[in-house]
């Protein structure tokens, strides 16, 4: 009789192993079909899901680089009057970061030993098999690397609201590394070509250079900002997608649509007065 039992027993103990084992099968085969193209849209490649490029709704993007104490915030303000915008504030060069690393990844995918005729790289056994030295073997799908850092940048620019223009301010500042670097300007065309840059200055060293800002020695501040203001300038000569503005042309209003004229953006006179009379400290 306890034979019998015990039989019973291995029976169902088999069973239910076999109903957990359908269950979690069909538990992964749904996971999995979140990402198929039949149900969302979405592709794979390699194995990986690559989500939907979260600018493809965006028109524009607009980032000011800009001195402190320069009435940076006051242009900000300014810009965030066109329609559907929405021009964030400073990130302590958190961005910055994001397009160094791209600009890194991008330099280690250079490097990185491929198939001939082909941009897939050398797994470790065909590097091993080829006598090739895996110094720089890696396994990353570039363009899911890219997409991801492109996603970033925009998940840190709005929160899934429906602007059609984007955007934000950095300041070029001495202590805290945030500098003006020509080839960030590069790179961030490179994932987001319909991007405007507007470089900012105020050409009054003497004011700006003695604000509590700039903490310090004012001669070396004043050396800095002259140094930081010839480089923005030499720049924006170079480069059609850059505008140079200064801190005494945001109270003149043919300055300003300039600007606007720059950005291709329609000039709310209405709304600048409105900005302009209700000035914070900057």
């Amino acid at each position: 009789m306890d034979n019998i039992k015990n039989i019973i027993y291995i029976i169902l103990g088999v069973f239910f192993g076999i109903l957990i084992y359908i269950n979690k099968y069909i538990r992964q085969s749904y996971s999995f079909e979140e990402y198929s193209s039949i149900n969302t849209g979405k592709y794979t490649e390699k194995g990986y899901p690559i989500d939907d490029d979260a600018s493809k709704d965006i028109e524009k993007i607009i980032i000011i680089y800009a001195t402190g104490r320069s009435g940076s915030t006051t242009l900000q303000r300014i810009i965030n009057s066109i329609k559907n915008s929405n021009i964030t504030g400073e990130k302590w060069g958190a961005i910055n970061d994001l397009l160094n690393c791209y600009l890194n990844i991008k330099r280690t995918n250079e490097m990185t030993p491929k198939k001939e005729g082909s941009k897939m790289f050398l797994t470790s056994d065909e590097l091993e098999k080829a006598k090739i030295k895996p110094a720089w073997y890696n396994s990353y799908n570039f363009k899911i690397v890219k997409k991801n850092i492109k996603n970033t940048i925009i998940s840190i620019l709005t929160d899934n609201k429906p602007e059609k223009i984007l955007g934000f301010k950095e300041l070029i500042r001495i202590s805290d590394c945030v500098k003006f670097e020509p080839k960030l300007i590069k790179a961030f065309k490179e994932l987001f070509p319909n991007t405007k840059f507007i470089l900012h200055i105020d050409d009054n060293l003497d004011r700006q250079s003695r604000s509590a800002w700039w903490q310090g020695n004012v001669e070396k501040s004043k050396e800095y900002l002259r140094k930081t203001n010839i480089d923005l300038i030499n720049y924006s000569k170079k480069d059609k997608d850059c505008y140079l503005s200064y801190m005494k042309n945001l109270f003149k209003i043919d300055e300003v649509k300039k600007l606007f004229e720059f950005l291709d953006e329609t000039f709310d006179e209405e709304e600048y007065n409105h900005i302009i009379k209700n000035n914070y400290a900057d």
